[in-house]
């Protein structure tokens, strides 16, 4: 529950940005009110706006609503308002602000706020909308250079596991157009990385033989610390040892 002093007019009670809203979807925007001074109280009953704007520096104004006079009542009576509106962007700033015609008093103008609720009036749609993501550019090629590229591909494959990749390009057709370059250069550089990774495997493969083979010399030397230091055993170490 959100106790709340109603000040002067378009003072601003509740601010709140929303992002990654549908554009077109209808949404509710709603609240519930209650006066908390009781009936017979000599006070002014309080107002407020509510209002949707697009979360920019001019800040449009896409829908507002008012609640009238919040009444007092003997006991503390929830009363729901709300408004709905179409997005016009993605992002959006939901406003609470003062409606009040009176001058500021230092009595009423009181009132409480709960469940304020932002929802999707289709239910059958989560109302949040992700941010688009880029279109990722690729190469378009025509049919009828597709017999060359179709070239190109074969000599690659033929010559990756011969020659370096410097040699290659001696090998390919010569006038090449612009895309089939780029296209050369990108299986170049696949084949270098490919290369790299072979060289990193190799040396992952050694260092892990040599590891195994320091803990294969190292669990031996235990093995024969343990067996020398057996009673069984030390007399025939004693024999075998040259006498001074």
């Amino acid at each position: 529950m959100f106790l709340v002093d109603v000040g002067h007019r378009n003072d601003q009670i509740f601010n709140y940005k929303i992002n990654n809203l549908c554009i077109g979807l209808r949404y509710g925007f709603s609240a519930y009110f209650a006066n908390i001074f009781k009936a017979g109280c000599n006070a002014p009953e309080p107002d407020v706006r509510l209002e949707v704007r697009a979360a920019k520096e001019d800040g449009d104004l896409i829908a507002s609503k008012s609640t009238g006079d919040i009444p007092q009542c003997n006991n503390m009576t929830w009363s729901k308002h709300g408004i709905s509106f179409s997005p016009t962007s993605s992002s959006v700033v939901i406003l609470m602000l003062s409606n009040v015609n009176q001058s500021y008093q230092d009595l009423g103008n009181d009132l409480a706020i709960d469940d304020i609720e932002l929802r999707v009036c289709s239910g059958n749609h989560s109302g949040l909308c992700p941010p688009k993501i880029k279109e990722i550019s690729v190469f378009t090629w025509k049919l009828r250079e597709l017999p060359k590229l179709l070239e190109i591909l074969l000599i690659f494959e033929q010559l990756q596991q011969q020659q370096r990749p410097e040699q290659i390009q001696q090998q390919l057709p010569q006038q090449q157009q612009p895309q089939q370059q780029q296209l050369l250069l990108l299986l170049l550089l696949l084949l270098l990385r490919r290369r790299r990774r072979r060289r990193r495997r190799r040396r992952r493969r050694r260092r892990q033989l040599q590891l195994q083979q320091l803990l294969r010399r190292r669990r031996q030397l235990q093995q024969l610390q343990q067996l020398l230091r057996r009673p069984l055993l030390q007399p025939a170490l004693l024999r075998l040892l040259p006498n001074k």
